[in-house]
């Protein structure tokens, strides 16, 4: 007597679960691996933007400090008061900029070690200790 055409054997089932089995993984690894890549370009995104800010800083930073050496005014042809108040607009100018410089680079380190934090920590590489293939 023939089989039904519906029925299939035991190898048949086991097959698609193995099947199934390495689809489910294939999908995880890849979800991960995406998750991965946005996590170094959200970190990379923020490091050059710091990166920028700190080369137009240090910029800002020597054409105040040429200011401050060769932009002031001859003295005795201006009153002293002027004086001052060039000096501490570009001291304080200079401090701004020293500053801007300081946090951006500690805003650049920063972002880059929580992106490693993160990659390391929170999000598992591809298999992660060997568990990838325990269940199969």
């Amino acid at each position: 007597m023939s089989s039904p055409p519906w029925s299939f054997s035991q190898q048949e089932l086991e097959e698609q679960y193995r099947e199934r089995a390495y689809f489910s993984q294939e999908m995880k690894v890849s979800k991960y691996e995406l998750y991965r890549e946005d996590i170094k370009d959200l970190t990379d995104l923020t490091v050059s933007k710091m990166d920028v800010y700190m080369v137009i800083n240090v910029l800002q930073l020597l054409f105040c400090v040429m200011l401050f050496t060769e932009g002031m005014p001859k003295p005795r042809t201006t009153p002293l008061w002027l004086h001052w108040i060039l000096a501490a607009s570009s001291g304080s100018a200079v401090l701004y900029f020293v500053l801007s410089i300081w946090l951006g680079m500690h805003a650049s380190i920063a972002a880059h070690s929580f992106g490693v934090r993160l990659l390391t920590q929170f999000v598992p590489s591809s298999c992660g200790q060997g568990g990838c293939f325990s269940k199969l």
